[in-house]
């Protein structure tokens, strides 16, 4: 009897050190606007197209991909260090695929796009990543690492919200200053599973030798 208390009380300590719940978030769609704030003529397909160039957007989680041609007859560049990635009124600076984390406040060369050709590229806006603290113990641990917020996190947005990229672009010797707008349509909600660590379960594993030996006396 003793030896399945025993058997018992280990497998309630160890699954009971974490939890899985699910929690809502919101997930929005986006309209493309001009710059009076009206809908764009290819508003729900977030596209520009223009003589120097045919740009679509989506906006993912934490991040924004980007699918650009270049329409001219000359390169074109991406002016990196002049981008910015606006809400509320507030800019932010943003990183793009390829910069590391560690340097993303560092200055970043322009991407070149010679003409008739694509460019696909993913971005973040700098103020989104962080280093996550990790914790380390006896009885479990889980490493630090850089994380993202979300483009649009649900504790701020709302619809009607307004975004927009500011993007100075080269077309040959002339650049213009490029400001592709966004609106919040509508949202949904949805849910993601989260493990988390169950406190109780840690202190039963904590105490679980000395229960041990009171129940093999």
């Amino acid at each position: 009897m003793k030896n399945v208390l025993l058997l018992l009380l280990a497998v309630a300590a160890l699954s009971s050190c974490t939890t899985t719940r699910s929690v809502p978030y919101n997930s929005y769609s986006l309209i493309m606007t001009d710059s009076t704030g009206q809908p764009s003529e290819i508003s729900t397909a977030l596209t520009h197209v223009d003589s120097n160039l045919s740009i679509g957007f989506e906006f993912l989680k934490t991040d924004i991909s980007m699918v650009m041609k270049n329409n001219s007859n000359s390169t074109i560049k991406i002016n990196w260090d002049e981008c910015l990635f606006i809400k509320n009124d507030i800019p932010s600076r943003v990183m793009h695929s390829g910069v590391k984390f560690t340097d993303r406040n560092s200055s970043m060369p322009p991407s070149i796009v010679p003409k008739n050709t694509l460019h696909t590229d993913i971005i973040v806006p700098t103020d989104n990543v962080y280093w996550r603290e990790g914790y380390y113990s006896q009885y479990g641990s889980s490493p630090g690492g850089w994380e993202k917020k979300d483009i649009l996190p649900t504790s701020s947005t709302s619809v009607g919200d307004k975004v927009s990229l500011f993007m100075p672009i080269s077309v040959g010797p002339t650049t213009k200053e490029y400001n592709f707008n966004f609106q919040v349509k509508d949202s949904k909600t949805e849910y993601k599973q989260v493990k988390e660590v169950n406190v109780w379960g840690t202190v039963l594993l904590c105490l679980l030798p000395s229960l041990l030996v009171l129940i093999a006396l």
